[in-house]
């Protein structure tokens, strides 16, 4: 009986020095293996695959080593950190959750080094405005929730 593959794609090493991951039958190279850009773009590429029902959009290109670091790279790489950090706090996991799809709503495609303190003030309004129950968040959730972004 043949080995079943693996549910969740991996970092790998290749011998040029580079990290790449094989999705839907391609390696995408994700640039200087073990370099925190490389996880970056892993993770942002990861969550993109598995939000697309398993399946690597067609306009993917298949070398991602020189492409800028975006808002959605490090979200992704910090709920992955959230996920093992927090794993047996949910309240916790959920807050790191919420405001990282919060900053992919606003600004997932920003590039890194676009992101300045006056998005950052645009993201806290918002957290500052929006509720589940239709009521203002209070200055102690809106402060701590900035912490996170920061």
């Amino acid at each position: 009986m043949p080995r079943q593959n693996s549910a969740t794609p991996t970092y790998l090493y290749h011998v040029s020095g580079q990290a790449r991951v094989y999705l839907d039958g391609r390696y995408f190279y994700l640039g200087e293996h073990d370099s925190p850009e490389s996880y970056a773009r892993f993770y942002a590429l990861l969550s993109i695959y598995i939000e697309n029902g398993r399946k690597v959009p067609a306009d993917a290109t298949s070398d991602l080593a020189d492409a800028p670091i975006t808002v959605r790279c490090v979200t992704s790489q910090y709920r992955e950190h959230a996920k093992q950090k927090y794993a047996n706090n949910d309240t916790q996991r959920r807050k790191c959750n919420n405001i990282c799809t919060l900053l992919e709503d606003e600004y997932a495609d920003l590039p890194v080094s676009e992101f300045a303190p006056l998005k950052l003030s645009t993201i806290r309004d918002l957290i500052a405005t929006t509720n589940q129950q239709g009521r203002r968040n209070t200055r102690g959730y809106v402060n701590q929730q900035v912490r996170l972004t920061g």
